[in-house]
């Protein structure tokens, strides 16, 4: 396991329960790689110099172990990784700083990076897809959230191949189209949140092998997802989104449909080709 750094909202921390370091190979290159994205993206608008705003070298002495060390002995976040570790950069977190533009792909560079997290900023353009595959980009990425951003265009596909992503938070922007039908191969996903969107189409037969221990899933269409127990259950406002919804989904906490018309009741086509038996 390996200790937790993070962009947090304002600075980058590392954990450490006595004194911080970077790990040598992060010393000799991707220290130096982080200075110069907080220098190249600083200047871009006001949200990265809120984010950055203080980080600034010298650091300061009883905060750090060089003269401009991103890592200090504050952390904040959610993380596993047993401290003091090793000192590897994992988790990236921009939230609530407004940083602007599209999605910096300068970040790739972090191959330990398991959260990727740019909740409430103003992040534009369409979904990477350089995540997933060959994984050369994040291969441990457990959760993405770019939740409350102004992305559009559909889904991509590659993000089906995120092999151990957990949580994909999306809620709160422009999408469109359907949710890859790949994502009923991801074994580990655990949160689907899309909710806030301009998503249609339905889930299809790949669907039925989602991850049965997922527990929380905000989207719409949900027949597939009939084996499943949530513990919270968020499907508003998905007005292109329909058909009935399972009893283990009606019951999870915080059961929500609201802005969602077609949710609980058959699609179209379902009516006009006749209405099967009913989950």
């Amino acid at each position: 396991m390996r200790v937790a750094l993070a962009f947090a909202a304002f600075l980058v921390f590392l954990a450490s329960s006595v004194n911080a370091y970077t790990h040598p190979e992060e010393r000799r290159s991707r220290v130096a790689r982080l200075i110069a994205f907080r220098d190249k993206y600083r200047p871009v608008g006001w949200g990265w110099q809120y984010a950055f705003r203080t980080w600034n070298c010298p650091t300061r002495a009883n905060n750090s172990d060089s003269e401009c060390d991103p890592c200090g002995r504050e952390w904040w976040g959610v993380s596993n990784d047993r401290i003091p570790g090793e000192g590897w950069v994992t988790n990236i977190h921009f939230s609530l700083t407004g940083a602007e533009g599209t999605p910096p792909r300068d970040l790739c560079g972090f191959v330990h990076a398991k959260e990727w997290d740019f909740k409430v900023c103003n992040l534009n353009g369409t979904l990477p897809t350089y995540l997933g595959g060959d994984g050369s980009c994040m291969p441990l990425l457990e959760e993405w959230d770019f939740s409350r951003n102004h992305m559009e265009g559909p889904i991509p596909e590659s993000v089906g191949t995120i092999e151990r992503l957990v949580r994909f938070k999306m809620q709160g922007n422009k999408l469109t189209g359907p949710i890859p039908a790949n994502f009923g191969d991801l074994k580990a996903l655990e949160w689907i949140r899309v909710f806030d969107n301009k998503l249609s189409g339905t889930f299809g037969e790949t669907f039925k092998k989602v991850n049965p221990r997922m527990t929380q899933l905000a989207i719409g269409d949900l027949y597939n997802f009939a084996e499943v127990s949530l513990q919270n259950g968020n499907i508003t406002y998905l007005p292109k989104m329909c058909g009935m919804i399972p009893v283990g989904i009606q019951f999870a906490n915080g059961y929500d449909i609201g802005g969602s018309p077609g949710l609980g009741l058959p699609c179209p086509d379902e009516v006009a080709n006749g209405w099967p038996n009913a989950l």
